[in-house]
């Protein structure tokens, strides 16, 4: 449970232990909390706005075409 309290601080969201205990219902393991959060924040493209990535598709398709 720890292990989920330490990925939710890394990823910026409050949680709290008893919430988890509540709504916990599946099983997931957690080896390494800070490792995960930082494959889910780099995850995140920021460098492209929703119109540029939508541009790339319509580009890619084109091309497959």
């Amino acid at each position: 449970m720890s292990e989920a309290v330490e990925l939710a601080s890394e990823l910026g969201i409050q949680v709290d232990e008893a919430e988890l205990i509540r709504t916990n219902s599946t099983g997931l393991t957690i080896y390494n909390p800070s490792n995960l959060a930082n494959l889910i924040k780099g995850m995140k493209n920021k460098s492209m706005t929703r119109e540029q990535k939508i541009l790339l598709r319509k580009q890619y398709e084109q091309s497959i075409n």
